[in-house]
């Protein structure tokens, strides 16, 4: 296992094959389960007001390439470098672009040749091209239809074509469009619109059949879908991923088979009754007909599991995800051996269960599998490093056969009741640092108990009442009445020594052993996890 950092906890980790790449607080960085410590890509950032925007890594042929963006007050930068193959590693790097105002980076290998697309997302939308070779780069500009607003891009190259997916608007109306370029006469050779649809926050390119397609995610009046648009001869065929209808998804991965099953595995929620959950779909018919079913192994949706990676060796298909189902998240996986017809019973953790870690990547070189992830170094969650793990088919299999330690006990309820009373006790007696030991973690980590007990105003409780205590996984509702005294208005007033009785709802949470009363502030509603 290897580890890096700080990172910039903004941007996600690169990976590819086991070649893993982040963004540090002073720029670009590159690591290798090989490598005792990473090594930095490009200049060194002098300066906050300068930031690493939308890398990109590519590995392949023993070299590996990194694009980025530097984001400068005075306009941004377009920088390259590699390493292997000839190359000393990240020692030059090729400045492509100065002054621009691309904020979106994609790098896409056609043929023999690696092309890197920038854009100018918003209303005065550019699109830009550049060809990465060793005699140096050729730059040129892309036509652009007629916008009003330039959003996303999505890429992905076929028989010497490369396409570039946009989604955008257009007099008013939200599309999405498709531009080929063809590599060989360095020419454009079509513009075309893919479908006219509102708000498509969520485009991803992809091959199927020798077909250019697209999945993207849609919403129209109040109603979320994930679709598939395919290249016919006549147009583009568009049909809704069965079991992801109505499900607000923050992220898929995908991979197609040569005779063109399609894997999507994809996050999502049905807004305001459940939280993010994982699935899998398959398609052998282009879309037409899927099997879904949910691969994360959550009892209850009251917890997260989200922003999902695939990768696939032959018909082995392992998955990794976010997952909050122990409330610090971890990186948990599934595997299937078959293509995805059938998985684990369980999903297994990748992680350690005492460290929050988050934005998994996936890959595989031959046997072996290399997983990246951002991981805190604290319950404060200031500072994170990246981790890289690798590790064989054949671990991962074995790892499933493991009986993991459960976070709760069987009975959950005698031990929260206890807690509570303890608490609630204390609020009772005024024990302020028993109060401040009953909260979660992730609340003592970011307010020592001094600055909690200056912060705090004190107030008298004559006494309370459990009504009542529900308990789902790592996670209880519990229902408090307290007594109060009653404001007196008149020191004469007969109301003098009366209470009043509050009914007071709580979250608790199940934490490394023990159940803590979670910290929610009474103005915002914010507290310091999120799960």
């Amino acid at each position: 296992m290897s580890r890096g950092g700080p990172v910039d906890i903004g941007v996600e980790p690169l990976l590819d094959g086991d070649r893993a790449a982040y963004v540090g607080q002073d720029g670009l960085y590159s690591i290798t389960t090989g490598l005792a410590s990473p090594q930095p890509i490009g200049p060194r950032l002098e300066s906050t007001r300068v930031r690493v925007l939308s890398p990109g890594l590519h590995v392949a042929g023993g070299r590996s390439t990194a694009v980025w963006l530097e984001k400068w007050p005075e306009g941004n930068r377009l920088l390259a470098s590699a390493c292997g193959d000839g190359k000393a590693c990240w020692e030059a790097v090729d400045a492509i672009a100065d002054k621009i105002g691309s904020t979106l980076v994609r790098l896409e290998p056609v043929g023999d040749g690696l092309y890197a697309i920038d854009a100018t997302p918003g209303r005065q939308p550019v699109l830009s091209l550049t060809r990465l070779s060793d005699s140096g780069v050729s730059r040129q500009s892309l036509p652009v239809p007629n916008l009003d607003k330039l959003g996303e891009i999505s890429t992905l190259s076929l028989d010497g074509t490369l396409y570039i997916f946009f989604n955008g608007r257009r007099m008013g109306r939200e599309l999405i469009g498709a531009l080929a370029y063809d590599t060989r006469s360095e020419k454009v050779s079509s513009l075309e619109t893919v479908i006219e649809t509102p708000f498509t926050p969520l485009i991803e390119a992809l091959v199927i059949a020798k077909r250019p397609a697209l999945l993207f995610k849609a919403y129209e009046q109040g109603h979320f879908s994930l679709n598939l648009a395919v290249r016919e001869a006549d147009g583009w065929r568009v049909s809704p991923v069965a079991g992801a209808d109505g499900l607000d998804v923050a992220r898929l991965d995908w991979h197609v088979w040569p005779d063109a099953r399609l894997l999507v595995v994809f996050s999502g929620e049905q807004r305001e009754r459940t939280k993010q959950r994982v699935y899998a779909a398959l398609s052998d018919d282009l879309g037409a007909h899927w099997r879904t079913r949910q691969l994360d192994s959550a009892e209850f949706a009251n917890t997260r599991a989200w922003l999902p990676r695939l990768t696939v060796d032959g018909e082995r298909v392992a998955v990794v995800w976010e997952d909050s189902h122990d409330i610090r998240a971890r990186i948990r996986m599934q595997l299937s051996r078959d293509r995805g017809e059938h998985w684990l019973a369980r999903d297994i953790p990748l992680s350690v269960q005492g460290a929050y870690a988050m934005r998994p990547r996936i890959e595989h070189v031959g046997n072996e599998l290399s997983v990246a992830w951002h991981q805190y170094r604290s319950d404060k969650r200031d500072r994170a490093d990246l981790i890289l793990r690798t590790l064989s088919w054949d671990e991962a299999w074995a790892m499933a056969g493991q009986s993991e330690a459960t976070s709760v006990p069987a009975d959950r309820k005698p031990e929260l009741e206890s807690a509570v009373h303890a608490a609630w006790k204390a609020i009772t007696a005024g024990d302020q640092a028993a109060v401040y030991e009953a909260y979660d973690p992730f609340y003592r980590a970011k307010l020592d108990f001094e600055r909690y007990r200056s912060s705090v105003t004190p107030f008298t409780l004559q006494g309370y009442e459990i009504q009542d205590l529900v308990v789902q996984g790592n996670e209880a509702q519990v229902t408090i009445l307290a007594d109060i005294p009653a404001a007196r208005a008149d020191e004469r007033s007969k109301g003098s020594g009366s209470s009043v009785r509050y009914m007071i709802r709580e979250t608790w949470l199940h934490v490394d052993g023990r159940w803590y009363r979670k910290f929610v502030d009474d103005l915002s509603g914010a507290s310091a996890i999120a799960y």
